[in-house]
């Protein structure tokens, strides 16, 4: 009896011993973590779903995914719509290995329990503090600004994510199995508010502060906001902007707006201090065709000094940004 050899996984104890864990099925498998997809799951036609077990009718093909461990939570994805066999194992010292099987797409979580991994059914939560504004990465949050939410559980094959401030639904632009971002509704009241995430992994609640306004200014990266030139070009030490012209700058928690033609404009007034100067600003709102993203226009004087690393924040309402830095010349 001849056969032919379609693929291989050799898994070889280290020294010490991997802190990671190895995930068998015979459906595809998906392992996420903040940082997030873990690896590559790899597939090998044709295979039994675990060494040993023998299924009335073997499965098709056998799944394997793995992650050494570097992340503090996991979340597993099985997202075959049938009958599935196989195994979640433990790489770390004395880690053990245990059946995972079913007959409809589940979700795990993968978390540490010492200095082993444990497997657990997977619900949706808020971490502490979890629920920040989106540029800023504070708690100061605004109606109609963008809110990063951090969690587990958020997401789920099959099932919607939900977010509701107030009973009222939020648009959600962006869920991932350990973070939401969604805007904040435009017409909630400020004050103390009910955060609620509904999935399929269940439902998760956290109290937050809604102010009238946040400002908050976007970055790139550490050293880069985002703030054009007149061009939209980035505007950086590299790449100045002239005086006499404009910058705009993408921002969110500008709070609530009032139409103006086709536009949507800030309701409370903004202004801006750059390089010490507080200078007014030729639009504040919302960028239009985008949900949650505000952008605020500002016309450079001709007669301002100039600098390539001039401080610069949004002042509103007595709120204040986060700085960042323009490049003039």
């Amino acid at each position: 009896m001849q056969g032919t050899v379609v693929g291989a996984v050799r898994v070889l104890a280290q020294a010490p011993s991997s802190p990671g864990f190895l995930v068998t099925e015979s459906v595809p498998v998906a392992i996420s973590s903040v940082a997030g997809l873990c690896g590559q799951t790899l597939q090998f036609p044709d295979t039994a779903a675990v060494a040993g077990v023998a299924p009335s009718k073997p499965p098709p093909a056998l799944y394997f995914g793995g992650c050494n461990g570097p992340a503090g939570a996991y979340q597993l994805d099985i997202t075959g719509q049938s009958l599935y066999l196989g195994t979640f194992t433990d790489l770390s010292a004395n880690g053990k290995a245990e059946f995972v099987s079913g007959s409809e797409p589940s979700s795990y979580l993968i978390v540490p329990s010492g200095a082993q991994w444990m497997l657990a059914p997977l619900q949706a939560s808020i971490a502490d503090g979890g629920v920040v504004n989106a540029a800023s990465f504070t708690t100061d949050l605004a109606p109609g600004g963008i809110l990063t939410i951090y969690g587990t559980g958020f997401v789920r094959s099959g099932f919607d994510t939900v977010l509701q401030i107030n009973g009222e639904t939020a648009a959600v632009l962006a869920a991932l199995p350990f973070q939401i971002n969604a805007q904040i509704p435009l017409d909630i009241a400020p004050g103390a508010a009910t955060l609620s995430v509904n999935t399929g992994n269940g439902n998760a609640k956290q109290s937050i502060t809604v102010a009238s306004v946040a400002p908050a200014i976007f970055s790139i990266s550490p050293t880069q906001a985002a703030i054009t030139n007149l061009d939209n070009s980035l505007n950086s030490p590299a790449n100045p902007a002239l005086r006499g012209s404009a910058i705009v700058v993408y921002c969110t928690g500008l709070g609530a707006v009032s139409p103006s033609g086709d536009l949507s404009v800030a309701s409370t007034p903004v202004t801006v201090m750059l390089g010490g100067a507080e200078l007014p600003t030729a639009f504040a709102g919302l960028t239009p065709g985008l949900i949650g993203l505000y952008q605020v226009n500002v016309l450079l004087p001709t007669a301002m000094p100039p600098g390539l690393y001039l401080p610069f924040y949004l002042k509103q309402a007595g709120a204040i940004s986060n700085t960042v830095t323009v490049a003039v010349q």
